[in-house]
């Protein structure tokens, strides 16, 4: 299964993008809930299988604190407005735990932090890791909020000026990014390196396909514009390291 994902990653892309398009026509409502867990199971499966496979034990032991971290900040941010903002899940997501964060999301946001951990520090070297980490993920949500808020997968009470998104929820990105990051670091930093795996990239490349893919069907030209430069920037580093590995 994995061999056949690797010679038809750039056709699972197109099919994701063509796939957002069902998506913004249609909409996923909270009855149809377990559409969104299948996707996004199978979105974080390829970045994951290549993080287990690498780092053994001490990668699901990570995985698991990165989750935790995901629910824990959500629930707070739900209950509480920060670091976000005021905001609630619709449902489309699926169950919630205690009324307030989808367990789901683990397999949404923990895969960015790996993605964009990886790519920054493959493309950028150690320094700052973990700011740029953030800011990274700050500018991935800039393509993924808009498409998520129009599709009602969250809803802000208090709605900002970027396609529904308040400044407060950027802010929190880059925060939670940074300490994923700081997480990453923490564990990770101290073991052999290993050789780049540019699958491990594979999560965060089709998250940003598909939100594109949502921008631009749902005509949102600024998300849609940053998805592009973003698409272009992954798939040059994820050719050019797969060349290396030749």
């Amino acid at each position: 299964m994995w061999c056949f994902f690797k010679k038809n990653f750039y056709i699972a892309l197109l099919l994701v993008f063509i796939s957002s398009f069902f998506v913004s026509k249609f909409k996923i409502t909270p009855n149809l809930w377990f559409v969104s867990f299948i996707f996004l199971f199978f979105t974080a499966l390829p970045t994951l299988f290549i993080f287990f496979k690498t780092y053994k034990f001490l990668g699901f032991f990570v995985f698991l604190i990165l989750s935790i971290f995901a629910i824990l900040i959500e629930s707070i941010a739900i209950r509480t407005g920060f670091p976000y903002g005021s905001f609630y899940y619709s449902g489309n997501l699926g169950p919630k735990l205690l009324n307030l964060a989808p367990p789901v999301i683990v397999l949404s946001w923990t895969p960015l932090v790996i993605g964009a951990y990886q790519s920054v520090k493959y493309l950028f070297g150690n320094k700052f890791i973990i700011l740029k980490t953030g800011l990274a993920l700050t500018i991935v949500d800039l393509v993924l909020d808009p498409g998520a808020y129009i599709l009602g997968i969250w809803l802000w009470e208090t709605p900002g000026i970027y396609y529904g998104a308040p400044f407060t929820n950027f802010m929190g990105w880059f925060l939670t990014g940074a300490i994923g990051a700081m997480i990453m670091e923490y564990f990770l930093n101290f073991q052999s390196k290993q050789n780049f795996n540019p699958y491990i990239l594979s999560s965060l490349i089709i998250t940003i396909v598909f939100w594109t893919g949502v921008s631009f069907f749902n005509f949102l030209w600024i998300p849609f514009g940053l998805g592009v430069v973003i698409i272009v920037l992954l798939i040059k580093t994820f050719f050019i390291a797969q060349n290396r590995q030749l």
